[in-house]
C-alpha cells in the first residue's frame, strides 16, 4: 500500500492538499478505454456529422480534421472543442485567454482598478460571476447593519489605530458603500483612523460609531492615561483577541530573581510595583494559550490572547459544491476538484495547512485496481471535494470547512478539469515506485489547475462557535493507527451549498525572493544541502474582523520536473503545457474580490516549503508577506519586501526544560512555541509562545512558570521574524515596541511581519554535521506535530 509508508503518512498529514496528489500521480497509468464522462451540454458545440461513417474514434482523428484544440468524446463520437487557441475558437462575446487556453468574457473590468475599461459614472461590480461596468447608481443600496472591528477598542491617549467597519446588506457583506465614522469625548477620528485622548488619571469611556446612510453601528471605547515611562511600576493589560474585551482573573507572573504572580481586575488590568525591568512578564489560564515576553524594556506591557485548541472540538461548516454557475463551460470534464475553508483570523504568522485544507482522513481510492497501481486509500483535507465522472459511488462529494472560532467568512475554490489534461504533466512527476514520488514536483505539477477554477465566497455565516466532535473511527495499519472520515451526517455543522461561481479574471507576477536554505544547511553565505523545494502562493483579501479570505493559489519549484533548471534557490513555474514564466516569477490567477470583500485590503503570501523535513514529519517553513492597500494592476509585477527568513538553530532539553537559540540571519524578535504531549505522542491542548529578540540566547523554561501551571513544555519549535511588507500605517521599530501598549501590537502582527521561518526542534542524527538547526535532546521526538 503506498500511500501508508510512514514518511508519506507524516507528509499527507502534515501538508493535507497533497492528497490529491496522491490521486492525480497515479493518473499516469490509465487504463486505455478509460471513460472521459458524461458529455451533458457538450453536444452543441460539438463538430459531428449524422453520418456514422463520420464520427471519431480518437483525439488524433479530431486533431487531424479540425484542430489541436479538438479531443473525441467516446459516448457520442463527436469531436468536442475542448479548449482554445484564438478568439475565434470562442463566442462572439468572448475572447481567449492564451495562457490557460479558455474562453472568458470579453472586457473584463477589476473591481477595484475600473477605470481602464469603464466609462464616467460606471462601476466594476460582479454579475453572474464575471465583473462587469455597470451604472453607479446600481451599486447605491439600502443597508441594514454594519460592524466595527474589534468589538472593544482600549488605546492609550495619544495613541491611534486603524478601525474597520464591515456593512451588511440582507446578510451579506456590502463594501461598495460608504460610511463615516465619529465619536464622543475628546478623542477624534480621521477617516478610519482614530485617535485616543483622555485626561486625567483615570480612563475615559467614550463611543465610537459608523454611519451608513441611515444605519449606525457603535463600540466601546475606553482610552486609558499615559504610563510614566520613568515609572518602576509596571502596567500589564489583558484582553481578547478575538473581541478586545478586558480579561478578568488572569494570572500574571513576573520573573525578578523570583516568580511573583498577580490577578487581573475587571479592566483586564495589574499595575506591579517595583515591576519595571522584569527578566520576563507573562500570561497564564488554563483555558487560554499561554504567552510570555521576556526581558520588555517598556513598562506598560499589553497581550492579546487566544483560547486553546481542544481535540474534542470543531467550529466550522458542511455541505457540497454545486458546479452549475461555472463561468465557463466544462461538462465533459471528468474530475470535478474543490476545495472550501473558513477565512484565516489576522494573526497570520499561525497559518496552517489544517486552516486552508481541514481535516485530513483516508478516502477508498475505488479504481486503485483499475490502474494497475498499489493503492486503494489516499489521504484528503476535509476542506476538498474530489469526484471522478465515471465511478459510481464519488470519491468525496461533501466539503467540511474547518477554522478558528469567532467571525468568520466562507471561500473556495471548484471547478472540472479533463482528465487527459492532468495526466501528462502529472505523470512526468511520477517514478514507477509509489513510494518514490517527488512530492515537491508534484505539488507543483497540480498546483497550476486550481487557475482554471472559479471563486465562491459566502459572507453569511457571521459569528461561528467550537462545538462537539464526535470521534474520528480509526483502523489500525501496517505503520500504526491512521484516520477514517468521519461520516457527512456526523459532523455536527450548520449546512451550506458551497457554489463556485466568480472566475479568477485577474493575474499578478510576484517577484519571489530566493528560496531559504534546507534545515541545518547554511554555511556563510552557501546552503550546503540545498534549499527549499516548493514555494505555495495566495492572494488574499484582508476583511476587518473576519481575516484573510484566499482569492487564488499557484506556486513554483526550484526545479521543474522537466529538468530545464539546476537547483539555485530561484523558483521556475511551468503551467501545465505553457511556457514557464520567466524565473524567479510565480504568476497567480484570483479573483477580484466580490460579493462584499470590495474595498478591503489585498495581501500577497510566498510560503517554502522543505519536503525533506516534511517527510519526516517535522514543521519547517518559511514565509513572505507583501500587504497592500489597494488591487493589484493586471500588467503589474510585484516584489516582497523582505527575503526569506533562515531556519533558526538552537536545542531544546526535554528533561531540564532548557532552550537555547543561535540566531541566523538579520531578526526583529523570534518566538519559542512549546507543546505538551501525552502518552500517545500527541501534542495536548493549548501551547505556550514565548517572545525575545537577539538579546536573549537562553531560557530556563522552569523559571518562568508558576507550579500550579503544569504541561505545555515537551515540545519546542523556534520561530523567527522580520518586520516590514508595506503597510501604509504605523509599524513597530522593534520587538519592546511592539508588546508596549501602543498602536502596533501582537494582535495586528499581520500588518507588520515582513516575513518569518518556522522550525521544529528534532532528534540529532548521529553523523549529520547540520548547522545550525534545533536539537532535540532526551527524545525520542514524536512523530505527529502540534496543531497551531
Amino acid at each position: 500500500m503506498g500511500c501508508r509508508s510512514t514518511a508519506r503518512k507524516n507528509i499527507f498529514c502534515f501538508v493535507g492538499l497533497v492528497g490529491f496528489v496522491g490521486f492525480v500521480g497515479v493518473l499516469g497509468c490509465p487504463s486505455s478505454d478509460e471513460d472521459p464522462g458524461d458529455p451533458s451540454g457538450a453536444v452543441e458545440r460539438a463538430v459531428c456529422e449524422a453520418d456514422p461513417a463520420k464520427t471519431c474514434v480518437s483525439d488524433s482523428a479530431c486533431q487531424r480534421e479540425f484542430g489541436n484544440q479538438y479531443i473525441c468524446l467516446d459516448d457520442t463520437g463527436c469531436c468536442y472543442l475542448a479548449f482554445c487557441l484564438v478568439d475565434s475558437d470562442c463566442e462572439e462575446s468572448e475572447v481567449c485567454e492564451p495562457r490557460r487556453n479558455i474562453c472568458i468574457p470579453a472586457n473584463l473590468c477589476d473591481p477595484m482598478n475600473p477605470d481602464p475599461v469603464c466609462g464616467a459614472n460606471q462601476e466594476c461590480i460582479y454579475r453572474d460571476g464575471v465583473p462587469q461596468c455597470v451604472s453607479a447608481s446600481d451599486t447605491q443600496l439600502a443597508t441594514d447593519s454594519c460592524v466595527i472591528s474589534p468589538k472593544a477598542i482600549t488605546l492609550v491617549d495619544g495613541e491611534s489605530i486603524d478601525v474597520g467597519v464591515a456593512v451588511r446588506l440582507a446578510g451579506s457583506l456590502n463594501s461598495s458603500r460608504s460610511y463615516a465614522l465619529s465619536v464622543t469625548g475628546d478623542s477624534s477620528v480621521s477617516g478610519a483612523v482614530l485617535t485616543g485622548a483622555c485626561t486625567g488619571m483615570i480612563p475615559c469611556s467614550q463611543t465610537l460609531t459608523a454611519s451608513v446612510g441611515a444605519t449606525t453601528c457603535s463600540v466601546d471605547v475606553t482610552v486609558l492615561p499615559q504610563h510614566d515611562d520613568a515609572s518602576a511600576d509596571m502596567r500589564v493589560s489583558v484582553f481578547r483577541e478575538s473581541d478586545g474585551l478586558p480579561f478578568e482573573g488572569a494570572t500574571i507572573a513576573i520573573e525578578q530573581g523570583g516568580l511573583t504572580t498577580f490577578e487581573t481586575d475587571s479592566r483586564g488590568q495589574v499595575t506591579i510595583a517595583g515591576g519595571a525591568g522584569a527578566a520576563a512578564v507573562s500570561f497564564f489560564h488554563p483555558d487560554y494559550n499561554w504567552v510570555t515576553y521576556m526581558s520588555p524594556s517598556s513598562n506598560d506591557i499589553v497581550f492579546y490572547v487566544t483560547p486553546k485548541s481542544e481535540k474534542t472540538k470543531v467550529t466550522g461548516v458542511k455541505g457540497r459544491m454545486d458546479f452549475s454557475r461555472l463561468t465557463h463551460n466544462r461538462d465533459i470534464s471528468s474530475v470535478s476538484l474543490g476545495l472550501a475553508g473558513l477565512s484565516v483570523p489576522e494573526n497570520i504568522i499561525d497559518l496552517s495547512f489544517v486552516d486552508l485544507l481541514g481535516e485530513v482522513a483516508f478516502y477508498p481510492f475505488p479504481i486503485g485496481a483499475e490502474l494497475n497501481v498499489g493503492i486503494d486509500e489516499i489521504p484528503l483535507g476535509s476542506g476538498l471535494h474530489l469526484d471522478l465522472a465515471s465511478l459510481e459511488d464519488p470519491i468525496k462529494d461533501y466539503v467540511v470547512a474547518t477554522g478558528t472560532p469567532g467571525d468568520r467568512l466562507v471561500w473556495g475554490l471548484g471547478g472540472k478539469i479533463l482528465l487527459d489534461d492532468m495526466i501528462e504533466p502529472i505523470g512526468d512527476a511520477v517514478s514507477d515506485g509509489q513510494d518514490d514520488l517527488n512530492i515537491g514536483r508534484l505539488v507543483s505539477a497540480f498546483l497550476p489547475f486550481f487557475t482554471k477554477m472559479d471563486h465562491f465566497v459566502d459572507p453569511s455565516i457571521g459569528n461561528v462557535s467550537a462545538v462537539t466532535r464526535p470521534a474520528s473511527p480509526t483502523t489500525m495499519g501496517p505503520t500504526g493507527e491512521y484516520t477514517l472520515p468521519l461520516p457527512y451526517d456526523q459532523w455536527p455543522l450548520d449546512e451550506v451549498t458551497f457554489t463556485p461561481d466568480t472566475f479568477l479574471s485577474q493575474e499578478v507576477l510576484l517577484q519571489s525572493p530566493q528560496m531559504p536554505c534546507k534545515q541545518g544547511s547554511l554555511t556563510g553565505a552557501n546552503c550546503a544541502r540545498g534549499y527549499a523545494d516548493l514555494t505555495a502562493s495566495l492572494v488574499m483579501s484582508v476583511v476587518p474582523g473576519y481575516g484573510f479570505v484566499p482569492l487564488g493559489i499557484s506556486g513554483a519549484t526550484d526545479v521543474p520536473s522537466d529538468g530545464s533548471d539546476t537547483a539555485d534557490g530561484v523558483v521556475v513555474q511551468q503551467l501545465g503545457s505553457q511556457a514557464a514564466t520567466e524565473k524567479g516569477s510565480i504568476r497567480v490567477d484570483f479573483a477580484p474580490p466580490h460579493d462584499g470583500l470590495e474595498g478591503y485590503p489585498i495581501a500577497a503570501l510566498n510560503v517554502a516549503l522543505d519536503f525533506d523535513a516534511l517527510s519526516k514529519g517535522e514543521a519547517s517553513a518559511s514565509a513572505v508577506l507583501a500587504y497592500y492597500n489597494d488591487s493589484f494592476q493586471s500588467d503589474s509585477s510585484f516584489g516582497f519586501e523582505q527575503g526569506f527568513q533562515q531556519l533558526q538553530g538552537g536545542s531544546f532539553d526535554r528533561d531540564t526544560k532548557q532552550m537555547s537559540v543561535n540566531a541566523v540571519g538579520a531578526n526583529n524578535l523570534f518566538r519559542v512555541s512549546v507543546n505538551g504531549i501525552d502518552d500517545a505522542g500527541d501534542a495536548t491542548p493549548g501551547s505556550w509562545s514565548i517572545y525575545f529578540d537577539a538579546n536573549i540566547t537562553t531560557m530556563d523554561l522552569n523559571t518562568l512558570k508558576p507550579a500550579r501551571f503544569a504541561g505545555r513544555d515537551d515540545q519546542a519549535q523556534i520561530e523567527a521574524m522580520t518586520f516590514g511588507n508595506g503597510y501604509a500605517g504605523a509599524t513597530p521599530l522593534s520587538y519592546s515596541d511592539l508588546v508596549e501598549f501602543n498602536s502596533t501590537n501582537p494582535n495586528t502582527l499581520a500588518r507588520y511581519i515582513g516575513s518569518w521561518s518556522i522550525q521544529s526542534c528534532t532528534v540529532d542524527v548521529e553523523g549529520d554535521d547540520w548547522t545550525p538547526h534545533c536539537v532535540w535532546e532526551n527524545g525520542p521526538a514524536p512523530e505527529i506535530q502540534p496543531e497551531p
